[in-house]
């Protein structure tokens, strides 16, 4: 009789079991079809913000300042081949590391016996991900040159890592340290929502 009832029971509970694991994969399956969604429009939106500088725009501008066409100057040509060579190496290493930097500036802080310094400003993105950084940098008569002061603006609540990984590069005022991190944490990511991408639904 008592092994009857356990049948009895384990028939009854099957097919619950079997119930509540498709609903939870359905509920995994919805919420990782909003993720790639919402990933996916981030990514669009940072494409639409971001402002290439390209050497035309240079051009136009080292034109309008100096009043005259700079194709005929010999010094300009020079600069001009310059110029092209280094947005070669950009795109290059853009190509390797995902990172495109879209606006920088520096300014000068204060000068002493120590060294001077400065106040610098980065803009640009890793994939999909935008950032933008503000730091101080020493330097030093001796040429060498220290990070004294780190922040780090991103959107990174969304993830804990993410989260943890600029807290610990403000902290250790780790720049390149950040942007190696950076550049795989993006690539990761990206693996990831193609895998996501290769399910059915």
């Amino acid at each position: 009789m008592t092994r009857g009832r356990s049948l009895l029971c384990e028939e009854i509970c099957m097919p619950k079991m079997e119930e509540n694991l498709i609903e939870r994969c359905e509920d995994a399956i919805t919420s990782l079809k909003q993720e790639l969604e919402e990933l996916q429009e981030q990514y669009k939106e940072n494409q639409r913000e971001i402002v290439f500088l390209s050497s035309t725009n240079i051009n136009q501008g080292l034109e309008s300042f100096y009043g005259k066409n700079i194709s005929d100057d010999p010094n300009m040509r020079t600069i001009q081949t310059n110029l092209v060579h280094r947005e070669q190496e950009i795109r290059f290493f853009n190509t390797v590391n995902g990172i495109e930097l879209t606006k920088y500036l520096k300014k000068t802080e204060s000068k002493s016996e120590e060294g001077t310094i400065f106040n610098h400003k980065l803009v640009g993105c890793c994939h999909f991900l935008s950032f933008e950084l503000e730091f101080k940098t020493l330097e030093e008569k001796t040429k060498r040159c220290e990070v004294i002061h780190l922040k780090i603006f991103m959107d990174c609540d969304w993830n804990s890592d993410l989260k943890e990984l600029v807290s610990r590069a403000q902290k250790s005022l780790n720049l390149l340290g950040f942007f190696r991190t950076l550049s795989a944490f993006t690539e990761w990511c990206e693996y990831r929502k193609s895998t996501f991408s290769q399910f059915k639904y």
